[in-house]
């Protein structure tokens, strides 16, 4: 049997038992600390890919059916995060979970005959970390996810019916094998 320990981290480990041991922490806060490290997780975030790509250019110019002359300029931009995320057990420094979280926005902007606006790179940027964020959470907490599916009926096909309404019943087995007939 293996136990996978976090060698990469283990020197944050240490320097945060060294804390107790340097005098730090007095017998009032000794107890109330040690315990919240007791039973604390290290999450340790390393951003693997931060980058942020933009492509400018214009289409064909062309004639609308005033004749005026038009052209669209344009601006395409697409924001990638990556963070490479550890949870390890602070009191073992076994590794709890490893996962890359990643996230990547898009933007444009266009204008007509002139250089259109700047894309909002910041804004992009948030998206990504707020992505980010609630995959972690998603990964450490449990949560729910309710589909809806909307069925569309068939007068010709009644196993159709029948496997919808198996469906409802929450016997999807006998539900999908009628679709799959």
């Amino acid at each position: 049997r293996f136990e996978v320990m976090d060698r990469q981290h283990i020197g944050t480990l240490l320097k945060e038992n060294n804390l107790t041991a340097s005098g730090l922490v007095n017998e009032k806060t000794a107890a109330e600390i040690g315990e919240f490290i007791g039973a604390a997780v290290f999450v340790f975030g390393r951003i693997q890919t931060d980058k942020y790509d933009e492509e400018v250019g214009k289409d064909d110019a062309w004639t609308d059916r005033n004749g005026n002359y038009r052209q669209t300029f344009w601006r395409r931009g697409l924001y990638q995060l990556t963070v490479h995320v550890s949870l390890v057990d602070l009191k073992t420094s076994k590794i709890l979970a490893i996962k890359d979280l990643s996230a990547a926005f898009k933007s444009s902007t266009s204008a007509d005959k002139q250089t259109p606006e700047k894309i909002n790179v910041d804004d992009l940027y948030t998206k990504c970390v707020e992505q980010i964020a609630n995959d972690f959470m998603k990964t450490i907490a449990p949560y729910q996810v309710t589909v809806v599916a909307k069925f569309i009926t068939d007068s010709k096909v009644p196993e159709l019916a029948q496997a919808i309404a198996h469906f409802k019943a929450d016997d999807f087995e006998t539900g999908i094998s009628l679709l799959e007939s």
